[in-house]
């Protein structure tokens, strides 16, 4: 079982917390995959409101808060960095790339893994950027397991993955996003990314990156990049790039810009129709 504790500035969102089951999955078996929302149950079953209910209230309660990125404690082998629970999605941070474990549609606790892979990068162990204001313990197993007050983040990034390019990853509202900065001189087509477990990706009308997997489709959004330039926003024209060395394998296209100054693309991952 798992408590998330958070401090005043979050405790509209911990007294609903508060009222939902947690249980803890097992995919992969050394994974903490956290289920937030149990089975919808009737109101004739529980003998009070149904879990639905509790569900929709703690998901207001929950509304704009950023995602919580927590550090690996020894709960998961050491390539582990940082990992992200959800209800339906659980996504693992390592030096090589991401794993999601995703839950599949009518089929009680299975899951199916989708890793992303950072092609031709170096292996950088992530680092937590933005402190949160939430801490997080684990009472489950036996005692000499427990962890508390483990200190979440709002953000994880990987510093130079590529020479001049850092990736961060960010979260709101149930929603994964991610940013590229290129610094002055860097090169954006050195961002190579390639998925497992999914089917070959493809880019649909409004150019977002779209895959396909038993869990249901992930859809990366058409990457959006630009440079403060005098104080404003200006934004860069950018696509994805499919096939940058394999049919599993993309990149992004850059239009021109100006090399002297960072470049930022950012795009937002959205994880089964949209949402953590």
């Amino acid at each position: 079982m798992v408590a998330q504790r958070w401090d005043t500035q979050a405790a509209r969102a911990s007294l609903m917390l508060l009222l939902v089951v947690m249980v803890a999955a097992t995919f992969p078996r050394w994974i903490p995959a956290v289920e937030i929302f149990p089975t919808t149950r009737t109101a004739a079953e529980t003998g009070g409101p149904t879990s639905s209910s509790i569900e929709h209230r703690a998901r207001e309660a929950m509304a704009g808060m950023p995602l919580q990125f927590i550090p690996n404690t020894g709960r998961a082998p050491g390539e582990v960095a940082f990992y992200l629970p959800g209800s339906h999605t659980s996504v693992w941070f390592t030096p090589q790339g991401l794993t999601a474990s995703l839950s599949m549609p009518g089929q009680g606790s299975d899951r199916w893994t989708v890793g992303l892979d950072f092609i031709g990068a170096a292996p950088v162990v992530p680092i937590g950027t933005g402190p949160s204001s939430s801490n997080v313990s684990y009472f489950n197993g036996s005692p000499d397991r427990w962890a508390t007050g483990v200190p979440a983040f709002t953000a994880v990034t990987y510093p130079q993955l590529w020479p001049g390019i850092d990736l961060t990853y960010t979260g709101r509202d149930g929603r994964l996003k991610y940013e590229f900065v290129v610094h002055p001189g860097a090169d954006p087509s050195q961002i190579r990314l390639a998925y497992r477990g999914a089917g070959a990706p493809a880019l649909n009308p409004g150019g977002d990156l779209v895959l396909t997997t038993p869990a249901g489709a992930v859809t990366d959004e058409r990457p959006y990049t630009y440079q403060q330039v005098g104080g404003a926003r200006q934004q860069v024209a950018s696509a994805y790039a499919l096939g940058e060395g394999g049919a599993h394998t993309y990149g992004l296209a850059v239009g021109s810009y100006d090399t002297t100054l960072p470049l930022v693309i950012d795009p937002a991952v959205l994880v089964r129709s949209g949402y953590i």
